[in-house]
């Protein structure tokens, strides 16, 4: 049994989305947690719409970093709102900062992330975060805004050792996407064994950073096994190992 902690939903027809659930629960992938940030808004609903059509999809829900520009007091009150009237919810994300791409000002990105904590806490959820290229600004924000009360994930993982264990020591887990099975991600493969088991998530991030051997096209919640083979190889444990403590670990994370 496995879980895919990170998957993106929202553009899919109702059609294909009941072909990617399907073959992910032939494939072992039994539980799906599907993102409603990236795609502004209404991608939130359009995802918690999906959640409601299959027993075994939960989302989580938010404005990803690039759109941070877009969020003001009434679309925060509006994510609140659906957060707490339905129970498919499980989480508050993704939200975080993205400093590669500066699709909203930093300022920007660094306010709306504090509001997203402050949601959290409110509504008693953890938190899924995006983190790239900004150094501890990510880890010092949620210090600062008390995140560790209701926790979370850093989610697709692409940071150091040392990045890793200051989300630990936040009580936050891992979580690692099809990124740890590229040719050159030998870096990222350290920080796979580095981290303990108990704290490690895995993920698709679909549609995005499909795993080897189908690098290169769109990624599919299916795909998540190959992460997880991947990461028993890194490890030097078994796949099923693997599969039974990430979804452990992540049915403990979520509630679910």
């Amino acid at each position: 049994m496995l879980i895919d902690s990170h998957c993106h939903l929202s553009e899919l027809t109702d059609e294909e989305a009941a072909a990617q659930v399907g073959e992910a629960y032939t494939n072992g992938v039994t539980t799906l947690v599907a993102i409603g940030a990236g795609y502004g808004f209404k991608s939130n609903t359009r995802t918690l719409e999906i959640s409601q059509k299959f027993t075994n999809v939960y989302c989580a829900l938010a404005v990803h970093p690039h759109d941070a520009s877009q969020v003001d007091d009434q679309c925060l009150s509006d994510i609140k709102n659906l957060v707490l009237s339905h129970d498919r919810v499980c989480a508050v994300g993704e939200t975080g900062l993205d400093y590669h791409y500066m699709h909203s000002p930093k300022e920007v990105q660094q306010a709306v992330f504090g509001s997203f904590i402050d949601l959290a806490l409110s509504v008693k959820k953890p938190l899924v975060v995006h983190d790239r290229e900004c150094g501890d600004d990510c880890v010092n924000i949620l210090k600062n805004g008390g995140a560790e009360r209701v926790g979370g994930v850093a989610h697709c993982f692409s940071g150091s050792i040392q990045t890793a264990f200051k989300y630990l020591d936040l009580g936050f887990y891992i979580s690692f996407s099809g990124v740890v099975t590229f040719k050159k991600a030998d870096a990222m493969r350290e920080v796979v064994k580095a981290v303990p088991l108990d704290r490690i998530l895995i993920e698709t991030d679909a549609p995005f950073l499909a795993p080897e051997p189908f690098r290169g096209k769109k990624n599919r919640p299916a795909y998540v096994r190959y992460t997880a083979q991947k990461i028993a190889e890194v490890r030097g444990g078994t796949f099923e190992e693997i599969a039974k403590t990430t979804t452990g670990n992540t049915m403990r994370l979520f509630e679910i």
